[in-house]
């Protein structure tokens, strides 16, 4: 049982260092304006992998916040676009 959670607190260790070095290349190719607005997609995957893998259900204020955040998405990506 400890050698299976401290293999996934290695595991959860591991992947946060490669989505930092990730992040931090990200950054260095693009403008910090367009990779922070993809960063608030994190705030729309997280629902949504929580009903795929763990069976959670959407309640309608987190549909509702989802809705708000890929609005605000699509109307920064289309303002920069101009």
């Amino acid at each position: 049982m400890h050698f299976r959670v401290l293999s996934l607190v290695a595991v959860s260790f591991v992947m946060s260092c490669l989505g930092q070095l990730v992040w931090l290349y990200v950054l260095k190719v693009s403008t910090l304006g367009s990779s922070y607005l993809f960063l608030s997609l994190v705030f729309v995957l997280v629902p949504l992998c929580s009903i795929f893998f763990f069976g959670e259900r959407m309640t309608v204020l987190q549909s509702v916040g989802i809705s708000f955040i890929l609005i605000g998405i699509a109307i920064q990506g289309y303002a920069g676009q101009r």
